[in-house]
């Protein structure tokens, strides 16, 4: 009897011990996950504060001088390049601060800023636009790394096609695959050679996000016939 007590006991003991374990290595990965994010939060703000102000003070010392030479149009024209790069950098942090606030954890409150966005961009312009989700992941929790990033891809995504692609028709395809979040971004606008050209700082900052998820991304653009942008999003089991 004190042998078979002392059996339960120890096993007993074992499932304690590896509950624990797995708790806290639950714990610091977790720990991780959030100190990976807020650098990567961080990190962003600074990119995006220290170009802002980079830009200003070069465009200020260029308006100085501007004046100075009496030259009033290009006075007028570097002011309102510091407006405007003081408007885009106020919309990006306010993006970043968004997709940080736990309250805006459920994917669904990303997919309607995101159809928001859209609608609004070329609501203006001789365009469709159409926004697709899957309604099965419309509670799903996604890490704030995967919310930001997506949503930050997809924005620069829709303002490269309204900027450039003179598309009749937009879309944007949000879907669950198996443990993978795939993304589609595609219009049927002029295209471009993607084999010969290079990567802009648009496209650039795409693919680094897309690292940051250990997403796939690939884009696939032709002359006349439009543009695809692709992108498989894993996610922790």
């Amino acid at each position: 009897m004190g042998a078979y007590l002392l059996l339960v006991v120890s096993i007993l003991l074992v499932v304690v011990s590896g509950v624990f374990l797995y708790l806290s290595l639950k714990k610091q990965r977790i720990l991780k996950q959030l100190y990976q994010t807020r650098m990567h939060i961080a990190s962003d703000l600074h990119d995006e504060i220290g170009a802002t102000l980079s830009s200003i003070s070069f465009y200020s010392e260029a308006c100085l001088l501007s004046l100075q030479q009496n030259n009033l149009q290009t006075t007028n024209e570097l002011l309102n390049k510091i407006g405007d790069t003081s408007r885009e950098t106020i919309d990006s942090m306010s993006d970043i601060v968004w997709v940080a606030h736990p309250k805006n954890d459920e994917s669904e409150k990303l997919f309607q800023r995101l159809s928001n966005f859209g609608y609004e961009i070329f609501g203006h312009m001789a365009t469709n636009f159409y926004f697709y989700t899957d309604p099965s992941i419309a509670n799903l929790v996604l890490p704030i790394s995967i919310r930001k990033n997506l949503y930050l891809i997809c924005k620069e995504a829709l303002n490269n096609t309204a900027k450039y692609a003179k598309a009749n028709n937009v879309e944007l395809l949000i879907k669950k695959e198996n443990k993978h979040i795939v993304v589609v971004v595609k219009d049927d606008g002029v295209g471009f050679d993607n084999i010969n050209t290079s990567d802009g700082n648009g496209l650039l900052n795409m693919k680094v996000r897309a690292q940051q998820m250990s997403a796939k991304f690939s884009l696939l653009s032709t002359p006349q016939k439009g543009t695809s942008i692709n992108m498989r999003i894993p996610l922790s089991p």
